[in-house]
């Protein structure tokens, strides 16, 4: 490892040339004051982290060397020092040692911590030895536990992800877990390139996008992303909520994490001592359970995707060709033969089914006691399909809670809590020509039903001109089914 002496950028000891700034680079490190440097672990814009030993001495220790770019002077020493000290009252077995803080001969401040035979993460998630439930879940447990002690004494990890789970080996082979803790995550706030690890919680955290105070509910968020990058095997997910459903395990832990991923800081578990009880109460032979559920026998598993796959796409084809015939002979009758006035005919139809049109608004709410702790509604357009006055809509009108994750959050956190609560909607339509606003939408700062629509004049699903849900279509799941589903 060698340091240009021109802009502090760290480059290779096999290159000759700073790419950042073209000057020649010198003969490479290989020792800071008494520390020998075994190897360099990686080389970022601020620092240098490496593995070393004085010479005397066979116990090797962990030394983050900064550089010129990260802006350690003798002020940020002092801080990191202060903060130090206060480092050592945490447990040394689920933490990290910070030893000291020096400045070398040739002025290069560094820090000295306990060395950690960590195991990389990209071992652990390629080699599958993560897939077994019993590891995984004990290895959730632990850190789950020790990030509960650690808001017990006070102190917050929002930034947590993947580089601070410092995974290892113990005498008898077991995993066990240590957090790699630091009071303020960054040298300098305005510094730029942070690490790949650290960039992804800065661009996915809820709280952080939106400039929300920082508190132990963003580091439950935080380990809910560890845990679904862990169990996908994926440490650059984009979408965590879409993966969580993808995920083989049980419900209960699947109802977890999402509560864990929530946007809304209220609908996530209220403190880390839940998310570890919560853990604790999964067996782990319910996860086996579900992992074997879904495995196949080895070697057929290409063919088989290969066999529904050649079946889709010939369905598909066959499908498009014929959209395509009938179409354009349809339009070359229409264009070619009939040639008829479509203004007026588009007029005429729309004229002639005007009074079958209906205005629906669907408000849903979950209830404790007379608080509402959650409520949401939602609008469309049904259609009225005969003369026994049924209707047809879309499922996301008529019933929108049954698609709305948010509700589901909340409703997995109150049981989770064993919470009494209930669950109530109501349905309101109004037909074409009838007034359904009492004012312009926009101009309307109350958000209660009765101050936004002329609820008297409409159907209800309460009122004496009832309107009820007569049945809802089940979710077609075969590609056929998705191709003729209208809804």
């Amino acid at each position: 490892m060698k340091i240009c002496v021109q802009c502090g950028q760290a480059v290779a000891d096999n290159v000759s040339t700073c790419p950042t700034c073209g000057a020649e680079t010198a003969a490479g490190r290989s020792a800071i004051d008494d520390f020998h440097i075994l190897k360099v672990l990686h080389e970022g814009y601020s620092s240098v982290l490496c593995k070393a030993r004085r010479e005397d001495d066979e116990t090797p220790v962990l030394i983050r060397i900064f550089t010129p770019p990260s802006g350690v002077d003798e002020q940020l020493a002092d801080r990191l020092k202060h903060e130090l000290e206060k480092l050592q009252d945490l447990p040394e077995t689920y933490f990290v040692r910070h030893l000291a803080i020096k400045q070398s001969a040739d002025g290069l401040w560094y820090r000295i911590s306990e060395w950690i035979d960590a195991l990389n993460w990209g071992t652990l998630l390629s080699t599958g030895r993560l897939k077994d439930p019993k590891v995984w879940l004990r290895l959730f447990r632990q850190v789950a536990s020790i990030i509960e002690g650690l808001h017990r004494i006070g102190h917050i990890i929002p930034h947590l992800n993947l580089d601070d789970i410092l995974v290892y080996e113990d005498d008898a082979g077991e995993l066990q877990v240590k957090i790699d803790f630091k009071l303020s995550r960054f040298l300098d706030p305005q510094l730029e390139r942070p690490r790949p690890m650290l960039a992804r919680v800065l661009s996915l955290h809820p709280d952080i996008l939106n400039q929300r105070p920082l508190d132990y509910r963003s580091d439950i968020c935080s380990l809910g992303k560890s845990f679904v990058e862990i169990l996908s095997a994926d440490p650059a997910v984009e979408d965590l909520q879409a993966k969580v459903d993808t995920l083989w395990i049980p419900e209960d832990i699947r109802t977890l994490i999402r509560l864990m991923l929530s946007d809304n800081p209220e609908l996530r578990p209220h403190s880390m001592e839940e998310v570890a009880a919560a853990l604790a109460q999964v067996d782990d032979k319910a996860v086996r359970a579900v992992a074997a559920a879904h495995e196949v026998a080895p070697g057929e598993t290409p063919r088989t995707l290969r066999q529904h796959m050649n079946i889709r796409l010939g369905v598909l084809a066959v499908i498009v060709a014929l959209i395509i015939a009938t179409g354009g002979s349809l339009l070359w009758y229409h264009l070619r033969v009939k040639r008829p006035d479509i203004e007026s005919t588009l007029r005429g139809f729309a004229n002639r089914y005007a009074g079958s049109i209906a205005f629906v608004v669907v408000e849903y709410w979950l209830q404790q006691g007379d608080t509402k702790v959650y409520r949401k509604r939602s609008e469309g357009t049904a259609f009225l399909a005969g003369e026994r006055g049924y209707l047809l809509t879309n499922r996301h009108v008529a019933c929108p809670w049954l698609m709305d994750r948010d509700l589901m959050a909340a409703i997995g956190l109150l049981r989770l809590r064993q919470e009494e609560f209930r669950f109530d909607y109501r349905i309101y339509l109004w037909f074409d020509g009838q007034r359904a606003f009492m004012r312009l939408p926009a101009l309307s700062e109350s958000q209660e039903v009765e101050d936004i629509y002329v609820t008297d004049a409409a159907f209800s699903s309460r009122g004496t001109r009832r309107v009820w849900i007569a049945g809802v279509a089940p979710v077609p799941l075969k590609t056929r089914d998705r191709v003729h589903s209208p809804l």
